[in-house]
């Protein structure tokens, strides 16, 4: 409604109104995609993460996936990017690098690093680079 009341004003200034006085109308910020919930519910979090079917490679990568996700905070490309060498399973952490290509080093929960191995173990496909732990899956499943 601002905007429009503004552009009318502007449109009258221009007819030989008195000029400025869309600068009168207040501005109001909306932000896109504010109306966005910031987060969701721990419980909605476990019902999603219960939802992947272990007994498929999908899931058990989908699984593992949400669980870097939720327990760690990690963004897709940090996902997209960890290799096997950024995961200390000795000292149970994970090396990430953030923006500014700065490392950080995670401490991996145990139910994420179970996930993780569970996938590497069981749904991981060849890979050229043997070195990356995330791949794509192909439509099959496998």
């Amino acid at each position: 409604m601002t905007m429009v009341l503004r552009g009318y004003l502007r449109f009258l200034g221009a007819r030989g109104c008195r000029a400025g006085l869309d600068q009168a109308v207040p501005i109001i910020p909306q932000w896109r995609l504010s109306s966005l919930t910031r987060y969701i519910g721990s419980s909605d979090v476990q019902m999603l993460i219960a939802t992947c079917d272990q007994n498929t490679a999908t899931g058990v990568r989908d699984r593992a996936i949400l669980l870097l996700l939720a327990r760690l905070g990690l963004r897709a490309g940090d996902i997209l990017s960890l290799r096997l060498t950024d995961i200390d399973w000795q000292q149970a952490t994970l090396s990430v690098r953030g923006k500014g290509r700065r490392e950080t080093r995670l401490p991996l929960p145990q139910d994420a690093g179970d996930a993780v191995l569970a996938y590497l173990d069981q749904a991981r496909s060849h890979v050229v680079d043997s070195r990356i732990v995330s791949c794509r899956m192909h439509q099959s499943g496998h």
